[in-house]
């Protein structure tokens, strides 16, 4: 079980300037990373040629590369030019020493019935899912908490999955908090597929919150963000299952709390690192 660390969870220092986007793989190293997900945005950004001297400098792994394209189009030309798209960003993420993708899909469209956006996902997912096996990369999408009715539920996860025999997942144990579900009773139905994790947390906005994430069809119950541990996801509980499952993968942290990015990571670093002492894990 390698930890790495997503550039969100530096949102704050990276729009205030505090810190760069190179200045994050520095800041992830520091702090006892193994690793770094990043987006092919933040690949373009970069450029390949910057992204793979980084993880050198800094001994870091790609743990995963997050593709955002949108399957959910009936225009069969669009369709195909997102799914090559994306095949040429599998291979870009190979070329940087990648092993896996993540996959963010496409969001409803007004015409398009969801049952049938989610059915064209799907699709995408399993023609992309057979192109990553053939060049030996894994492809997973996650439960989307910004879309969490839409493609954020365990039911879907298990669509997908059914869909796309080839396809792994990842897991957001925060997203499926945001969905109404139990996260760790989701991740147990869906570990067998499961190849990568997103660990965030949230708790209950106070009434005088202007801003957070409602969760569909219980208006009483809005989330913000808070330390990894602190929260309603129940971290501990998820890091001990994964830990006496003997998971492999990588737990990528996702933090958006109430102190600094940086103490909040370092903080979820710190707990993940308790978790697996108190386990035995090595």
């Amino acid at each position: 079980m390698r930890i790495s660390v997503m550039p969100f969870s530096f949102a704050r220092d990276l729009r205030s300037g505090a810190i760069t986007l190179p200045g994050f793989f520095a800041a992830c190293a520091e702090l006892g990373a193994d690793g770094v997900e990043i987006s092919d945005r933040d690949v373009a950004r970069l450029g390949e040629a910057a992204v793979s001297e980084l993880l050198t400098q800094y001994g870091l792994d790609f743990a995963a590369c997050i593709i955002s394209k949108d399957f959910v189009t009936e225009d069969e030309k669009e369709f195909r030019e997102a799914v090559q798209q994306v095949q040429e960003e599998i291979d870009r993420a190979k070329r940087l020493g990648a092993s896996k993708v993540m996959l963010s899909t496409g969001s409803p469209k007004e015409g398009i019935d969801d049952d049938r956006a989610r059915e064209l996902i799907g699709e995408g997912l399993r023609i992309v899912a057979q192109y990553g096996q053939q060049i030996g990369m894994i492809v997973t999408t996650e439960n989307h908490g910004g879309l969490a009715q839409f493609r954020g539920r365990l039911s879907q996860m298990i669509r997908f999955s059914e869909q796309a025999p080839l396809l792994s997942l990842t897991v957001d144990d925060g997203n499926f908090l945001l969905a109404g579900e139990d996260p760790l009773e989701a991740l147990r139905r869906l570990y067998p597929r499961v190849v990568h994790m997103h660990l965030k947390d949230f708790k209950k906005a106070p009434a005088s919150e202007q801003k957070g994430f409602p969760v569909p069809g219980q208006p009483e119950k809005v989330y913000i963000g808070t330390r990894i541990g602190h929260g309603e996801v129940g971290s501990e509980q998820i890091l001990r299952f994964l830990c006496r499952q003997g998971y492999r993968g990588y737990l990528t942290i996702e933090y958006s709390g109430e102190v600094p990015d940086r103490e909040g990571v370092a903080q979820a670093v710190e707990l993940i690192r308790r978790i697996k002492r108190e386990e035995g894990y090595e």
